[in-house]
């Protein structure tokens, strides 16, 4: 198969897309059922299959690869809400704590990624917050904040807030975070 590059190019240029990563051709010999399932996809999402191939190989080396080391679980958003329905906030704000503060760490040693806020940001939250489902984020570097927002709930908040002890396990730093319905607010540096 044949990344037409020149049609990916024009078609981000007909979108108002700069693309600023220099693209290369390569021809790829993949399962013709595979091809067929791709083209359709493309199809239905009316973009080039250079860009769906793109897509899916950037969110495996910026998040699968990561991630995959350890063990998710995928499970409904309904299956989820289920749960948190049935927990405290403090038995949910104590599981985010237990599972962040072995997690990150831990994947970071296995990785040698360099523990700094700028690691964090860009290993954990930014992959996160693109393709888990559990938050968008957003750093504000100036206020050295990190902004989660969500839309599962009260109960969500309290476990990102447990979470926020994969902070402390890989910066060695005690973040302020604080939490409403939708959202965790997690401040890096003590605030005046």
């Amino acid at each position: 198969m044949y990344l037409n590059t020149t049609r990916h190019k024009r078609h981000c240029e007909n979108t108002n897309i700069v693309t600023r990563k220099k693209l290369v051709s390569k021809t790829l010999r993949i399962p013709q059922d595979v091809l067929e399932k791709i083209e359709k996809e493309a199809s239905d999402k009316d973009i080039p299959i250079s860009t769906l191939l793109s897509q899916v190989l950037t969110k495996y080396l910026e998040f699968d690869l990561f991630t995959e080391k350890a063990n998710p679980v995928i499970i409904a958003e309904d299956t989820l809400l289920a749960m948190l329905d049935r927990m405290t906030p403090e038995q949910l704000e104590g599981a985010g704590n237990t599972a962040g503060s072995k997690v990150l760490g831990s994947l970071f040693a296995l990785f040698n990624i360099k523990p700094t806020v700028d690691s964090v940001i860009n290993y954990h939250f930014r992959p996160m917050g693109k393709y888990s489902g559990w938050f968008t984020s957003k750093y504000y570097e100036d206020e050295k904040k990190i902004v989660l927002h969500h839309s599962l709930g009260i109960k969500w908040s309290y476990f990102l807030k447990g979470h926020g002890a994969s902070i402390r396990s890989v910066l060695k730093i005690e973040p302020k975070i604080d939490i409403s319905e939708s959202s965790a607010i997690i401040y890096l540096r003590n605030q005046t």
